[in-house]
């Protein structure tokens, strides 16, 4: 890459901790595209998916953690897509990995909500009937 696009990219919508965050500045660049390429929401969403199954090199990427601050620390032609793409794409990154968990021979799955409310899956309704509680799945 060179430097001119990084030199426009940076100056349009960037606050002044970017500029000093070299390491990652390649990782920022893809992200600022998600503005205008779709190329680059794709590549957003191919990363998310893989974030917990590949080893990526974090100190030269942003972590899914923080690009729904990235969103609202920069300016975009269309700031409430923009948001709403790092938040969907992280959240799909930080959902990735988690192991189902076995309770009295039944598999809870991770429910919408990040975990805090686990549904039955694969059990009649008298089997979950007959279930006192669920347990938070870790």
């Amino acid at each position: 890459m060179t430097d001119k696009p990084r030199t426009a990219l940076v100056n349009v919508a960037c606050p002044a901790e970017c500029r000093r965050d070299l390491a990652r500045a390649a990782h920022h660049d893809r992200l600022l595209r998600i503005d205008a390429d779709p190329d680059a929401i794709a590549e957003l969403f191919e990363i998310a998916v893989t974030w917990a199954e590949l080893e990526y090199p974090v100190e030269e990427m942003i972590a899914p953690a923080a690009w729904t601050d990235f969103a609202e620390r920069h300016r975009w032609q269309h700031p409430d897509r923009a948001l709403r793409l790092l938040a969907l794409a992280s959240d799909v990154a930080l959902r990735g990995g988690r192991p189902a968990v076995a309770v009295r021979d039944e598999t809870l799955s991770m429910a919408s909500g990040d975990g805090i409310c686990p549904t039955l899956v694969g059990t009649s309704r008298q089997a979950a009937a007959a279930t006192p509680h669920l347990r938070l799945a870790h």
